[in-house]
């Protein structure tokens, strides 16, 4: 499994590096970046690469914010909220737990959400208060 998603993760920072260079003036790079983003950084994280999954997923939320992109903010949140989780930032994870989870209440994803809930109250020993 490690070998596959270390195969994923080279994947992805060849698909990012290729569309930043090649695709950054194209009018749908916001969205291309932020589905590669979303996916590279949860694959990084899941490797226990917490610092750089952490400054891709605050790229892709910057991306998000700066072009109106929400389909993938709920994730980018998530992801950094688990990334500080496992830095020892628990306040700064409870913050951004929080606010992933009202994007994924607000958006209607109740998949996401379920998830969510169940690692908020595992880690941090915590309901979400929405």
């Amino acid at each position: 499994m490690e070998r596959k998603r270390g195969e994923a993760i080279a994947l992805y920072e060849r698909l990012l590096q290729n569309i930043k260079e090649n695709a950054c003036e194209l009018e749908d790079y916001p969205r291309q970046f932020c589905l590669i983003a979303n996916n590279y950084a949860i694959n990084l994280a899941l490797s226990e690469r917490y610092q750089d999954a952490l400054e891709l997923a605050e790229q892709g939320r910057q991306i998000c914010a700066k072009y109106g992109i929400s389909d993938f903010l709920p994730n980018f949140f998530a992801t950094q909220a688990e990334c500080q989780f496992f830095l020892g930032e628990r306040e700064k994870s409870i913050g951004l737990y929080i606010q992933a989870g009202c994007l994924m209440d607000a958006v209607g994803d109740k998949h996401n959400l379920k998830i969510l809930r169940k690692e908020l109250r595992e880690r941090l020993g915590m309901e979400l208060p929405i």
